[in-house]
């Protein structure tokens, strides 16, 4: 995520703080952004005690460089849904840090911001983060179109009710139900051509019948194929019905049978 040539070492107190608690990996000049992450660990989520660190850091860039640099921003945030601290969250939502008579730094966390693939913050919270954080980032700006939302979403581990939630929230706010995940970025297919299939291929070979059923009763292509014929020898492509075969995934098999009552195995 970070570019560690345009880093400078962060504030004293908040490496002391780290340091202290026994959580700090690295203090150099190039690794300003993990100080920041491991002062927030040590926090433990603690709001009062981690946004002086937090405004400390933003203020030693500004005065020093005039802006802070955006993705070191976002790495802690990154962090911060990961492990669901949603006050820090908030907080660094909120932005804002003023220098001077009339100038203004942004240092709010955008829930867009992708890295060198299409993965965003926002990709992260849907994947791990309570709804109300997800809602959250919603309001700040959040866009379902942007970070391969509703395949993360596929990822949940909580209760069934929750990731039907989620899944309903992202198919409502515009996220593409037919795309094979990361279809339109080159460097993304490189990276993960294994996982280019849609959502419907994803919950079929987790045999979610209750996913499959919300998905096809919103739109979903039961027909499409999925785009990771490069990671197979014969090149073959598959759609969700034969993800269901090969993973025996026999409850979803069976439902989406109906749809293809003529099957070719």
């Amino acid at each position: 995520m970070t570019s560690s040539a345009h880093l400078l070492a962060p504030p004293p107190e908040l490496v002391k703080f780290a340091a202290e608690r026994g959580v700090l990996q690295y203090s150099d000049e190039e690794k300003t952004p993990l100080a920041v992450l491991a002062a927030m660990k040590a926090c433990d989520s603690d709001l009062t005690t981690f946004a002086p660190l937090f405004d400390s850091w933003k203020l030693e860039y500004s005065y020093r460089r005039g802006r802070l640099w955006f993705h070191e921003v976002n790495d802690v945030f990154f962090e911060s849904i990961d492990n669901k601290y949603e006050d820090i969250v908030r907080y660094m939502l909120q932005g804002g840090l003023v220098i001077g008579a009339d100038e203004v730094v942004r240092a709010a966390a955008d829930p867009n911001a992708r890295c060198a693939i299409d993965l965003t913050s926002l990709s992260n919270a849907v994947r791990l983060a309570p709804m109300s954080t997800i809602n959250l980032l919603f309001d700040r700006g959040g866009d379902a179109t942007k970070g391969e939302l509703l395949h993360h979403a596929m990822q949940r581990e909580d209760d069934m009710e929750v990731m039907l939630q989620a899944i309903t929230l992202l198919l409502d706010k515009g996220s593409s139900i037919n795309r094979n995940m990361y279809e339109d970025d080159e460097l993304g297919m490189k990276m993960c051509t294994i996982m280019s299939m849609t959502p419907l291929h994803n919950a079929a070979i987790q045999n979610m019948v209750d996913v499959v059923s919300l998905l096809v009763q919103r739109g979903a292509d039961v027909h499409k194929l999925d785009n990771a014929g490069a990671t197979r020898r014969d090149g073959k492509l598959f759609t969700p019905l034969e993800y269901a075969a090969r993973w025996s995934s026999w409850d979803v098999y069976d439902y989406l049978l109906q749809f293809e009552p003529e099957v070719h195995m």
